[in-house]
C-alpha cells in the first residue's frame, strides 16, 4: 500500500509537467509565465520547478513540500550550530548529511546581526530547532511548524523566567544580544556560541543541569543548580559544555547577590502564538525574516512596496503543502518583487498564507547539493541560519521510480540532444542523476533515439512523450517540439587546416539551449577563397584570411566571424615574426639601471641587483597570438639568478583572464625550457577562444644581490604548432620517409621548375616558403 501511495504522487507529480500555470497576476498586472524547469520530483514528498516571466522580467524558484508524506522532514538551522555564526546553505547542507538523513534542499532563513563580531549571525526574529529554543522569539513575523506538521504564519511571542528561594524573576531574552540594557537578566546556552559576548556590568550566575542534560524545550521548565557566581569583567565569558549562565543587570544583580552556591533554580521558557495569547502548543520549528506576513487566509497583510530578491515561506489552505520560495533580483534577468507582487507569486501556487524571510544577497535555495537561483552577490552568501529540507526514508539502494532529468521539455525542432535518467528507490530518495542501462523510445511524431541514446527532434512542431524504462519500472515526460529562437553558439572562430570547425546552432526553447541539425540551416561563405563548408556542415580552411558566414533559416539569421591562420612554421616567436623590444612594457622588483635588447626569438634584460622581498621581472604586451598554437614555451638563461617561478597570463577571446603558474626546477641546466601546453589551462578544442591573447610574463626569483650585475637572457618565447597531418604529407616523393630529397622537390616547385601537388605540405592551396618552413622544421624535429 505504501508504495502505491508514493508511486501514484510521484506519477502526479510527472502529470504535472505538461500543465504548468501559463499566466500569473501580480499586483493586478498580468504576466506570461515560461517554465523553465518544469515540476519534478527532488526527494520523498518534494518536488522543484523554476519559472519566469519574462515581461518583468523575473526568475522564481520553487520547492514544494507534501506534509502528509511521512519520508520528508523540515527543519530550521544555525550557522555553524551556533546563535553566533553565519554559513553559506550549501556548506549546512554537506554539514546535515548523515546515516538517515539525505538532505534534499535548503534555504537562507532570518535576518541576522552583522556586528559587532561576537554577535554576528544571531537571527533577528529567534529561532526553535526541534523544539528547543536556540533563540529567544521576538515576537517579529515567523513561520512556525508544530508537532503535528501543522503550519501556521503569526508572530511569535516569548516570555521566561526563573524561580528561587519563593521568588520568581522574569528572564527578558534567551541568546539574543539585541536590547539586554539595564535592569534585567538574560539567558545563554551553549547554543549562543562558546562564551557570552562583552559582558560589561553585572553578575553572572552559571547553571549546571539538576538531573537530566539540559534540552531548553519550549513551553518547559529546566531544573538547575547554582554552580558559581561572578562578577562581569567587561570580557566575554566561556559557556561551559552542558551549562548556562544567567546575566543579571542593574537592580537584578542584588537577585545574583543573593543566590547561593548549590541552591536550585528553576528556569521556565514559554512560546506563544500572536493570534493566540497565553495558549502554548507543540512547536516544532519556527524561523523569521523580515517582519512582513505577506498574506493570511488569502488576505494580503504587510506592504513593502520596493523591489528585491526575496525568500517566502507559504503553505495551502488545507495545511498539507508548504511552498518555499526564492525569487531572483537586482539583475537585468529578475528585477526582483514587491511584497504585493509576491503575493500573486503564492496565489498561483495554491499558497493562502505566507511570510517574507530575508532576501538581498542572501537570498539562496539548493536543491538536491545544486544552487538552483542566482543569488544578486554573484556568489552564495554567509547567513545566520535557514531551512533544510530532508528524508528521514528506510536505507534503500534498488531503484524503483524514474524521472526523466529537470529541464524545459520544450525542445527545438530539429534539436539534437541526450537526456539524463534520475533513478530514485521506492520512496523517492533520488540515488542517482545519470542511470546508466535505461531503455529510451518516444512517440513517433516528436522524433526518435538513434542507438546510442541521442534524441533526435521532429523537423515540425507536435506534441507527444518520452519513455525511460529500468528494469520493468518505465518513466513517460511529456515533450514539445516548437519552433524555437535559434543563434549561433559562439560569434566567432579561428581554424586552420588542421583545425575545421563544425559550425554549431542551439535552439533556446526556455531555460535549456540544445544543439539544433546545423544541416537545416542554409549557409553561405562571403569570401570562399578564404574557407568552404561540406556538406556536413563542416568549416574548412582553404587560405589566410578573414570572411563571414551567413546562415538563414526559419526564426535563424546569423553571422559567423571566421580567421584563417595556418602556422608559418612549427615554432615560431610570440609575435609570428621579429621581437621589437622597444614595444615590450619591463617592469621589475629587484633591479635598477634595466637595459632591454633583442635576443634570438626573445629579449635579453641586463640590470643591477637591488634588495626586493619579491623580486621579480615582468614582460608584457597585450599580444594577439597566432592561429591555434598547442604551447606557448619560454627559453630562459638564468645566469647567476635563482627563478622560483613563471606566471604566464592570457586572454582568451570567449572567457576571462587565465593566470598560470609554473614552478622553475630547482636542477637545471645552463638554458631551461618551459612548456605550457594550451590544453591544460583552457579548453583547447574550442576553437571560439581563439585568438589567444598574452597579457604578460613574470619571472619570479630570489631578491638578487644589490650593486652585482645580472642577465637574463630569454632567447625564446615562443609558440609550438603540432600538425601531425601536415608532417605525414612531407613525405612529397611518396617513398615513406621525410628528408631531404622532399625538400628539394618543393625548393623546385617553388621556382616553377617541377609539378607536385603533394609540395602543399601545409594544405593551404598553394606550395610557397611556408612548406618549405614546415618541411624544415620537421626534419629538425623541432
Amino acid at each position: 500500500m505504501r508504495k502505491t501511495l508514493i508511486l501514484t504522487l510521484f506519477l502526479a507529480c510527472l502529470a504535472l509537467a505538461g500543465q504548468a500555470k501559463d499566466q500569473w497576476t501580480l499586483n493586478g498586472n498580468t504576466y506570461d509565465v515560461d517554465t523553465l524547469v518544469f515540476p519534478h520530483p527532488v526527494g520523498p514528498g518534494v518536488t522543484f520547478a523554476k519559472f519566469d516571466l519574462p515581461a518583468m522580467p523575473l526568475k522564481v524558484s520553487v520547492m514544494e513540500m507534501d506534509l502528509t508524506n511521512p519520508y520528508v522532514e523540515m527543519e530550521t538551522w544555525l550557522g555553524g550550530s551556533k546563535s553566533v555564526g553565519t554559513e553559506t546553505p550549501t556548506n549546512a547542507v554537506a554539514r546535515n548529511v548523515a546515516a538517515g538523513r539525505d538532505v534534499i534542499g535548503a534555504t537562507n532563513g532570518d535576518f541576522y546581526r552583522t556586528s559587532p563580531a561576537d554577535q554576528v549571525g544571531v537571527p533577528t526574529s529567534g529561532q526553535i530547532t526541534q523544539g528547543q529554543v536556540m533563540v529567544a522569539p521576538t515576537g517579529r513575523a515567523s513561520f512556525v511548524l508544530d508537532d503535528n506538521r501543522k503550519p501556521y504564519v503569526d508572530r511569535v511571542d516569548f516570555s521566561a523566567s526563573y524561580s528561587y528561594a519563593g521568588g520568581n524573576i522574569t528572564i527578558a531574552k534567551m541568546n539574543n544580544p539585541e536590547n539586554t540594557g539595564a535592569n534585567r537578566t538574560c539567558l545563554f546556552t551553549r547554543t549562543y556560541g562558546p562564551s557570552t559576548y562583552t559582558c560589561a556590568t553585572g553578575k553572572l550566575v552559571l547553571l549546571a543541569p539538576k538531573g537530566d542534560a539540559f534540552r531548553w524545550l519550549h513551553n518547559s521548565t529546566e531544573h538547575c543548580v547554582v554552580e558559581q557566581v561572578i562578577d562581569a569583567t567587561g570580557a566575554a565569558v566561556t559557556i561551559p559544555d552542558g551549562k548556562a549562565f544567567l546575566w543579571m543587570q542593574g537592580n537584578h544583580v542584588a537577585h545574583a547577590e543573593a543566590m547561593t552556591v548549590g541552591a536550585d533554580v528553576d528556569v521556565t521558557l514559554k512560546v506563544s502564538l500572536r493570534s493566540k495569547p497565553g495558549t502554548y502548543f507543540p512547536m516544532k520549528e519556527m524561523v523569521g525574516g523580515s517582519d512582513h506576513i505577506i498574506m493570511r487566509n488569502g488576505i494580503y497583510e504587510d506592504a513593502w512596496d520596493e523591489r528585491h530578491p526575496r525568500t517566502c515561506i507559504g503553505f495551502n489552505a488545507d495545511s498539507t503543502r508548504v511552498y518555499f520560495v526564492v525569487i531572483d533580483g537586482r539583475s537585468t534577468e529578475s528585477v526582483g518583487v514587491t511584497t504585493r507582487e509576491s503575493v500573486g507569486i503564492f496565489t498561483a501556487l495554491g499558497a493562502v498564507n505566507a511570510v517574507n524571510l530575508d532576501g538581498g544577497g542572501s537570498s539562496c535555495m539548493v536543491v538536491n547539493g545544486d544552487v538552483v537561483n542566482r543569488p544578486s552577490d554573484g556568489s552564495v552568501r554567509s547567513v545566520g541560519n535557514g531551512l533544510i529540507l530532508y528524508s528521514n526514508a528506510p536505507a534503500d539502494d534498488e531503484i524503483g521510480l524514474l524521472n526523466f532529468e529537470p529541464r524545459c521539455y520544450n525542445i527545438s525542432v530539429s534539436a539534437v540532444t541526450r537526456f539524463s535518467i534520475w533513478g530514485y528507490n521506492q520512496y523517492g530518495v533520488l540515488k542517482t542523476r545519470n542511470l546508466e542501462g535505461c531503455t529510451l523510445s518516444c512517440d513517433e511524431q516528436v522524433g526518435h533515439f538513434t542507438p546510442d541514446g541521442e534524441f533526435i527532434a521532429a523537423p515540425t512542431p507536435a506534441n507527444g512523450n518520452l519513455y525511460a524504462t529500468y528494469n520493468g519500472v518505465t518513466t513517460t515526460q511529456p515533450v514539445s517540439i516548437v519552433y524555437a529562437s535559434k543563434r549561433l553558439r559562439c560569434d566567432s572562430v579561428v581554424i586552420d587546416t588542421n583545425h575545421p570547425y563544425t559550425l554549431e546552432v542551439l535552439g533556446q526553447s526556455g531555460y535549456n539551449d540544445d544543439f539544433v541539425n546545423p544541416a537545416t540551416v542554409q549557409w553561405h561563405v562571403d569570401n570562399p577563397t578564404v574557407c568552404d563548408i561540406d556538406p556536413e556542415c563542416v568549416v574548412h580552411a582553404l587560405a589566410d584570411g578573414q570572411t563571414i558566414i551567413i546562415g538563414n533559416a526559419e526564426n535563424f539569421n546569423d553571422t559567423l566571424y571566421v580567421r584563417v591562420e595556418n602556422p608559418k612554421a612549427r615554432v615560431t616567436t610570440v609575435e609570428n615574426g621579429p621581437l621589437d623590444p622597444d614595444t615590450w612594457t619591463v617592469t621589475q622588483s629587484g633591479g635598477k639601471n634595466r637595459v632591454v635588447s633583442a635576443l634570438d626569438n626573445g629579449l635579453r634584460i641586463a640590470f643591477e641587483g637591488s634588495s626586493s622581498r619579491n623580486a621579480y621581472v615582468r614582460l608584457a604586451k597585450r599580444l594577439q597570438l597566432w592561429g591555434i598554437p598547442d604551447t606557448i614555451r619560454l627559453r630562459i638563461r638564468p645566469g647567476e639568478l635563482n627563478l622560483s617561478r613563471i606566471t604566464f597570463s592570457t586572454q582568451l577571446t570567449r572567457g576571462s583572464q587565465v593566470l598560470t603558474t609554473v614552478n622553475v626546477p630547482a636542477e637545471h641546466g645552463e638554458e631551461i625550457t618551459l612548456d605550457l601546453p594550451t590544453d591544460q589551462w583552457c579548453d583547447a578544442e574550442d576553437l571560439s577562444i581563439y585568438p589567444i591573447q598574452l597579457v604578460y610574463i613574470q619571472i619570479n626569483m630570489a631578491s638578487p644581490t644589490s650593486g652585482q650585475n645580472y642577465s637574463l637572457d630569454i632567447p625564446g618565447m615562443e609558440l609550438i604548432y603540432d600538425y601531425p597531418q601536415q608532417s605525414a604529407s612531407g613525405d612529397v616523393n611518396g617513398d615513406g620517409t621525410i628528408d631531404i630529397q622532399d625538400l628539394n622537390i618543393i625548393i623546385n616547385v617553388i621556382l616553377g621548375q617541377e609539378d607536385n601537388p603533394k609540395a602543399d605540405v601545409n594544405g593551404n592551396g598553394i606550395t610557397d616558403i611556408q612548406d618549405l618552413n614546415t618541411l624544415i622544421s620537421t626534419i629538425l624535429g623541432i
